[in-house]
């Protein structure tokens, strides 16, 4: 599977024994029930599931405000509340965009909360006018996220039309698609992961033992690209969407993935595969 350029919309993981460790705090095309929270009505979407990043510029639409009327300079005008499940730690994407009509006088802002009083944000973005970050992804953390999307016109008259949200994830179980192979003289192991993200991941690093999650952003235990060092950490090269490092001695390995926002995971593989030479010397 070759890497590809991720088209941005603008219209919108031998066997192995894993233990996981999470890094940050974050959709099946229609809503279905309805919740009360805090004084909203948030209306349910369910994020579409992906094996693989490269499938986001295939997506239709999550949810759409659709037949909408802005009219210019009147201020956010249409105001959205969504909710969503992560029902396990996962890679998350969400961008947007116009159909029926792409304005250039409007603009549509999301915020992502991660508790239903809408108070705890953990990521926002937009597209249109005056919108720059056009989409947000990154790796969440099992829960239920809260959303609250506003429409305005700035612009060049009124707008007439639909907006369309998108929204998916890939479960880190994914993301870390790993296997082991065992060398013919049994010496060694070559752990593989595949690129799950696509253009969107950024490098992938490991070190031999079990890292703990508090050290994660640690720029003594990990490599940062920017600025941080660590001698006990690797960098792995990307050849044909595969990363990969051999080992000669059995025990637990973590890897660690960052994406191009710089979002974190990290899991630890446990190495069982290298025989022991029983010969006595």
């Amino acid at each position: 599977m070759k890497a590809k350029a991720i088209k941005i919309f603008t219209a919108v993981a031998m066997i192995a024994v894993f233990s996981l460790t999470a890094f940050l705090p974050v959709i099946s095309a229609k809503a279905d029930t309805m919740e009360v929270k805090s004084g909203v009505v948030a209306e349910k979407i369910t994020p579409v599931l992906l094996e693989d990043a490269i499938e986001i510029e295939k997506m239709e639409p999550t949810y759409s405000m659709t037949d909408l009327t802005l009219v210019e300079n009147k201020g956010y005008q249409e105001f959205r509340y969504l909710s969503f499940d992560v029902p396990e730690d996962s890679w998350v994407y969400m961008s947007g965009g116009f159909s029926l009509n792409n304005h250039d006088g409007a603009s549509v802002h999301v915020d992502i909360y991660g508790n239903a009083s809408y108070t705890r944000k953990v990521g926002e973005y937009g597209w249109g006018y005056w919108e720059y970050d056009k989409n947000f992804y990154g790796f969440l953390k099992k829960g239920t996220y809260y959303l609250e999307m506003k429409a305005k016109q700035s612009n060049y008259d009124d707008y007439t039309g639909n907006i369309d949200l998108y929204v998916a994830r890939i479960p880190v179980s994914k993301v870390f698609s790993i296997t082991q192979k065992p060398a013919k003289d049994g010496k060694s192991v070559k752990v593989i992961l595949e690129n799950r993200l696509a253009g969107y991941m950024s490098y992938v690093q490991y070190q031999k033992g079990k890292i703990g999650l508090s050290r994660i952003n640690s720029r003594d235990t990990w490599i940062y690209k920017t600025a941080g060092f660590s001698d006990a950490a690797t960098l792995l090269k990307n050849r044909n969407d595969r990363y990969s490092f051999s080992v000669k001695k059995n025990g637990n390995y973590t890897i660690l993935v960052t994406d191009t926002n710089g979002s974190r995971y990290q899991k630890v593989v446990k190495v069982k595969g290298i025989r022991k030479n029983s010969r006595k010397k």
